[in-house]
């Protein structure tokens, strides 16, 4: 299914039994599901249209009118896992992702664990529970503020911290006990967009770019190359922890070649950028 063929619409999303689209009028909707009628008669398939929800946006969300028998809503929806709409949507993305983690933890809270084993557990099964949202969706301080009070009260079995928290997610080497910093994971895990950024042409791409143009007059390129010169602050949340994030890796480029820090004097590519190297220069 192409773009061109739906009509005005963008694909964001293709799988085997879910699509993600983004329609600028009613026969682009149509378009589409006349598409999908031609695939059932054709395969023998068929769309559940009850499974299938509709989100209005912008200057449609008052819109009453159905131009195919789905359920509509001008409130929210849930795609793959995180929920879009119309109004701010923190406490409906966040607040079950940090119930999680609580609960998590307090299964494990009446076990005598010792400190490697309390960060065990907070690394590789409480946090592990927050990661995919963080890496879509910006967190707000509040949540921040939340998680590692939860995750801290586990660590310290509900006593004061004995130790400084930021001296605890080091390593043992340098004294700390390995406890995954929330803030510079969620970091790493925005800056990787920036790789997505060299390789991706997707429609993202150019949401970031009209931002960038929009509040700074110049493209991503220039932005990522000196971003000290630029204030995150004007740009939208997600897009402003995605500069914020750059900004602490030190990252800077030129001739469309973007470097992260003084890690590499290497250009930064779609396969050099790594995980493990964002995570290091945090925690230097």
């Amino acid at each position: 299914m192409s773009a061109e063929r739906c009509c005005c619409s963008t694909i964001l999303s293709l799988y085997a039994d879910d699509t993600t689209a983004i329609f600028t009028s009613d026969d682009s909707i149509r378009a589409v599901f006349s598409i999908y009628n031609k695939f059932e008669k054709g395969t023998g398939s068929k769309v559940n249209l009850e499974k299938c929800k509709g989100l209005w946006l912008g200057s449609w969300k008052s819109q009453c009118d159905s131009p195919v028998p789905i359920a509509w809503t001008s409130e929210k929806i849930k795609v793959l896992g995180i929920f879009i709409g119309n109004g701010c949507m923190d406490v409906f993305n966040w607040q079950p992702r940090i119930s999680a983690v609580d609960k998590c933890l307090s299964s494990w809270r009446s076990w005598s664990l010792s400190f490697q084993g309390k960060a065990l557990v907070i690394n590789a099964l409480a946090l592990s529970r927050i990661w995919y949202v963080a890496s879509l969706v910006f967190m707000p301080s509040w949540v921040l503020s939340k998680l590692e009070s939860v995750v801290f009260n586990f660590f310290w079995s509900g006593k004061r911290d004995l130790v400084a928290r930021k001296v605890v997610v080091h390593s043992r080497h340098s004294g700390g006990f390995e406890v995954v910093c929330t803030k510079f994971k969620v970091f790493a895990l925005v800056v990787q967009w920036i790789r997505r950024f060299l390789s991706s042409s997707g429609a993202w791409v150019s949401l970031l770019t009209f931002w960038f143009f929009d509040r700074f007059g110049v493209g991503p390129y220039h932005v990522l190359s000196d971003p000290v010169r630029f204030s995150p602050a004007v740009l939208p949340p997600f897009y402003c922890s995605l500069l914020q994030a750059w900004q602490a890796l030190g990252g800077s480029g030129s001739q469309n070649k973007l470097v992260v820090g003084s890690l590499t004097n290497s250009p930064l590519t779609a396969s050099s950028f790594s995980l493990s190297i964002v995570m290091s220069f945090c925690y230097v």
